[in-house]
């Protein structure tokens, strides 16, 4: 077996492997658990908001609370101004009406302040309820994604075998295969499959990219192999096809 065969020997060997790792990723479990690890990852996402704005909304209601406080204090006062006012014959009407105008001020302050209290209490229970539905999808996908994951798993393991076969069997073949030619495929290999091909009427068969002249002939004269300029394959001239009778 000659140089170039017993590499290509060895990529025959390796697409072995690579079908066995290909089927894994394709395989139904493997899809659903990739796809459960997003809806986790979303549901963390989601919950770190919904966590952010209920802090930010406890933050609000606290500040609010304190203006209320302050406001009914005021109320307080200003009763207590009014009864005094009322028993005090010195009192004037304009002294009572500024007084029933700060009073006027506050109910509408304290009016304003319950609307916005109701309203953040509302945006409370719905981002609670919210927080907590997260909550519920994430324990359920992730029930599922750990089943998936036993799954894939047990997958890998059994393909685990094959797979040891296949590379103690690769391992075989490198010894008998030219150490720069396996080199120059295992770097190709990085990024195609098919990282080994042939010449094709003058175009990489991979890439189907014109070759120059020049480095055809480069090819002819070296007798073994080249790298695609275009997509780094390494390229070698097919056997002459026998006359057909």
């Amino acid at each position: 077996m000659s140089k170039l065969d017993t590499v290509l020997h060895y990529q025959e060997v390796a697409r072995k492997k690579l079908e066995i790792e290909t089927a894994l990723r394709a395989s139904e479990a493997f899809r659903a658990c990739m796809k459960l690890q997003q809806e986790l990852k979303q549901s963390q996402a989601t919950a770190a908001k919904l966590s952010a704005e209920l802090e930010n909304n406890v933050k609000l209601l606290e500040r609010l609370t304190a203006k209320a406080n302050s406001l009914n204090e005021r109320t307080e006062l200003e009763n207590d101004d009014w009864n005094i006012m009322k028993n005090d014959e010195e009192s004037t009407a304009a002294e009572m009406n500024e007084l029933f105008g700060d009073m006027d001020q506050i109910n509408k302050d304290m009016n304003t302040l319950s609307r916005e209290i109701k309203k953040l209490f509302a945006e409370v229970d719905k981002a609670m309820d919210e927080y907590q539905k997260t909550g519920s999808d994430y324990k359920a996908a992730k029930k599922r994604y750990d089943e998936c994951k036993a799954t894939v798993e047990q997958e890998r393991a059994e393909a685990n075998g094959k797979i040891a076969e296949i590379d103690a069997e690769l391992a075989e073949i490198a010894k008998d295969c030219d150490a720069q030619l396996l080199e120059k495929y295992k770097r190709a290999a990085k990024h195609y499959p098919d990282a080994l091909v042939p010449v094709d009427h003058e175009k990489c068969s991979g890439c189907k990219m014109s070759i120059p002249l020049g480095t055809l002939k480069k090819l002819e004269a070296e007798g073994f192999t080249i790298e695609c300029e275009n997509c780094g394959r390494v390229l070698y001239s097919p056997a002459p096809q026998e006359p057909q009778e």
